[in-house]
């Protein structure tokens, strides 16, 4: 009998390869991607890496390094917090908004 931890680990497998494989022709990763369309889904909310940290359950540097090269790309920027100056709200830009039918 197969452990349930392999099952869930091939289904992981298996959902990353068809998103990256979705995502091949598109200027952005898989990973991206789903970075882009949990930025939409929670657009009403303010969302600082922390979240995208947690959600994706990213280390803080690979989560830097996919925020950042989500800005290089112009789909998103990070504007000084209104609640808090130590943080930094993550917000799409207009480019996003031509990858939202995409990522949905």
């Amino acid at each position: 009998m197969k452990s349930i931890y392999k099952y869930v680990s091939q289904l992981a497998n298996s959902q990353r390869r068809l998103i990256d494989k979705l995502a091949k022709e598109k200027e952005y990763s898989g990973t991206q991607g789903k970075v882009i369309h949990y930025l939409f889904a929670n657009r009403t909310e303010t969302i600082y890496q922390k979240n995208i940290e947690e959600v994706f359950g990213l280390r803080a540097s690979t989560a830097t390094e996919l925020v950042s090269s989500l800005e290089k790309k112009g789909v998103l920027k990070r504007v000084p917090s209104k609640k808090d100056a130590r943080f930094r709200e993550i917000i799409l830009t207009e480019k996003a908004e031509t990858l939202k039918q995409d990522v949905f």
